[in-house]
């Protein structure tokens, strides 16, 4: 479904394909207090996402990725906390993040419920007819 969807909005086009690749992890390193790891399969969508939600634990002491290069979908991701599991600290993020979509899902699905409201950078009349064309 995803790709079809993809193929509507984006078009066929040979060199774009949607991520279909399967995400794998690698653990690099693991110590008490330092996890690293290479992910393949994805890139910034989720790691940035990740690291933003683990920079909000007041026991992390340092998270970063890279991207291996800007053609692929693989990064490495480098965790290391004040004390404690790495591990527990990226579980307690993503617990996070699944709460912050479950409420960005709840407003988006209630949204869509409504009427369509002009935002306020288009002119009233440029609005009303776009409603009129499209609704």
């Amino acid at each position: 479904m995803v790709s079809i969807m993809a193929e509507v909005f984006y078009g066929k086009d040979e060199y774009w394909k949607p991520r279909s690749k399967p995400l794998t992890i690698k653990i690099e390193e693991k110590t008490e207090n330092r996890l690293k790891f290479t992910a393949d399969g994805e890139t910034h969508t989720l790691f940035n996402a990740l690291r933003m939600a683990l920079l909000e634990d007041e026991n992390v002491k340092f998270v970063a990725y890279k991207l291996v290069h800007p053609l692929r979908d693989k990064v490495v991701f480098v965790l290391e906390t004040k004390e404690g599991d790495p591990l527990e600290a990226i579980e307690k993020a993503l617990k996070k993040l699944r709460d912050k979509f479950s409420e960005l899902k709840k407003h988006l699905l209630k949204a869509v419920d409504q009427e369509p409201r002009n935002p306020y950078f288009i002119p009233e009349q440029e609005w009303k007819k776009f409603v009129e064309e499209n609704f």
